[in-house]
């Protein structure tokens, strides 16, 4: 697949831009790899039998889960900002972190669609907000310095 580059006029940086139904440094589609989430996450199922449904390697999905759950804190932060931009804010749901970050997934992508109009599925969308990094080994720092910047803390 041909990944096109558009350069970023502030920054004159240029940028791979990947389509919605990819997630960076992942073979398998969005879609899949939701799939295999909801079904774990919410549908109570076990990794094996969710890859199994998903026709994906175990250890594939397992990563999958492992992955969406070490980064579930970045990804409430960083869909709770969609969700707040349709006006109707909703609490964060209390609960196990993993369950917490879908839920905030979901909430951001009905508001864009209430927003919006009809627009992607679930998993495009929460590929296209996240930039293709969903599932990103590299992780944000979780300290706010404004509204879309973060910094590490100095090294004591």
């Amino acid at each position: 697949m041909w990944v096109p580059r558009a350069r970023c006029t502030p920054c004159r940086v240029s940028h791979g831009v990947l389509p919605d139904f990819c997630l960076l440094r992942r073979l398998d589609v969005a879609t899949a790899v939701g799939a295999v989430l909801v079904a774990v996450l919410d549908g109570g199922l076990g990794v094996r039998t969710a890859a199994g449904q998903a026709g994906v390697p175990h250890t594939t999905a397992r990563e999958w889960v492992r992955r969406f759950a070490a980064r579930s804190a970045v990804i409430t932060d960083g869909f709770a900002l969609p969700a707040e931009a349709d006006g109707t804010p909703d609490p964060p749901p209390a609960g196990e972190p993993r369950r917490v970050a879908l839920a905030a997934v979901r909430r951001a992508w009905q508001a864009a669609t209430r927003r919006d109009g009809l627009g992607p599925t679930l998993w495009p969308f929460a590929a296209r907000i996240s930039a293709g990094a969903l599932l990103a080994a590299t992780t944000s720092s979780p300290w706010r310095t404004g509204p879309d910047r973060r910094v590490m803390p100095r090294a004591p």
